[in-house]
């Protein structure tokens, strides 16, 4: 009797599905490769997640339960503004309840461990019910004209990555040389965390995981948002690329050489092979940017920077504000152009002639 019973919740999940969900190889495994539509008593639900594969969604005539593994995403819509209570039994998820007057979702994210939620429908929501959980472990119920939340266990604390202290410098390095995104992972991301969690403004949840989630991201927006580097829907936004990375460095700082380790002499480096063609200013991203940075490392009055990204052996196709301060520093030393005249800090005609000038070109 219980095999016929599992079987008939197991037809009903898959008619539930089909044909928007397709069943991947392994066992038990269900990849969304788009959006999909499960019924839940008379209340049809549209479910998506792309990120990573969920173990199983089990639907009965109240609620369903979806079995969620690390680093799974997953998003409940429903386009009649129901009520979607989630309960993890106390294991920890990022989980995000929003509500209009049209609609409502609930996003989860499961960072580190398994863990399965049960998703209960009420009854229709309050649009100023809309609230986020980062950790996770309780029942958000929105019913009723207000957020009521009703008390439940003590939930584990947040995951914290213990540094240890390097041995000259900074704890903690502000140099990103790989783009960091959604669904990354690893000792990259885990300084990324550290790093924003000291701003609560930016990073509320100051969540250290390694895994580079829904509140991670965020954070990174309104790091890109406060120092002018993306904007929401623009490309770019929310994820650790060039500019972010550069803007990273220079906000927190990079790390400090030791004694003895000072750049070469000018004249011990070799000359960069290329042509200055273009004018370059602050934001610009070319590969005549790094030519440049090159260039100017090769002297010490007009380096970018000791150590970090855009120091000898770091430099990149950004055109950020060290590359500006030391175009400045260039123009002046060479007479092009001083504070407050026309093209101080760009590459125009006449400091591209001098570059060109100075690596032989």
């Amino acid at each position: 009797m219980m095999k016929l019973k599992s079987f008939f919740t197991f037809l009903a999940v898959l008619l539930g599905l089909l044909p928007a969900m397709i069943l991947s190889a392994a066992y038990n495994d269900v990849s969304l490769t788009t959006d999909a539509r499960i019924t839940v008593g008379s209340e049809t639900l549209t479910v998506s997640g792309s990120t990573a594969s969920v173990a199983s969604i089990v639907v009965t005539a109240n609620n369903f339960q979806v079995a969620l593994q690390p680093g799974s995403s997953i998003t409940i819509t429903s386009n009649s503004a129901t009520d979607l209570n989630y309960s993890t039994g106390g294991a920890s998820v990022e989980a995000t309840v929003t509500c209009s007057s049209s609609s409502s979702s609930l996003a989860l994210s499961s960072p580190v461990l398994a863990t399965t939620v049960t998703v209960t429908l009420g009854g229709t929501c309050t649009p100023a019910s809309s609230s986020s959980n980062p950790v996770g472990g309780g029942i958000i119920s929105s019913g009723g004209g207000g957020l009521s939340i009703p008390p439940v266990a003590p939930t584990p604390a947040k995951i914290q990555a213990t540094i240890p202290p390097m041995a000259s410098g900074p704890a903690i390095s502000a140099v990103f040389t790989k783009t960091l995104s959604f669904g990354s992972r690893g000792s990259d991301v885990t300084r990324l965390q550290t790093l924003l969690s000291g701003d609560s403004s930016i990073y509320p949840e100051g969540t250290v995981s390694s895994y580079f989630g829904p509140a991670t991201k965020r954070a990174v927006g309104r790091f890109q948002e406060k120092y002018g580097i993306a904007k929401p829907g623009e490309s770019g936004y929310g994820t650790v690329g060039p500019k972010t990375g550069a803007k990273l460095a220079e906000t927190f700082g990079g790390i400090s050489g030791t004694a003895g380790e000072e750049n070469a002499p000018a004249k011990e480096l070799p000359l960069p092979v290329g042509i200055f063609t273009k004018p370059l200013r602050l934001g610009v991203i070319n590969p005549e940017v790094k030519l440049l940075q090159v260039t100017l490392n090769l002297d010490s009055a007009t380096r970018l920077i000791e150590s970090g990204v855009g120091s000898h052996g770091n430099e990149s196709d950004y055109f950020g504000a060290l590359t500006e301060k030391a175009v400045q520093r260039f123009q002046e030393k060479y007479g092009i152009a001083k504070p407050g005249e026309s093209g101080y800090g760009t590459v125009g005609p006449k400091t591209r002639a001098q570059l060109n000038k100075i690596i032989g070109r």
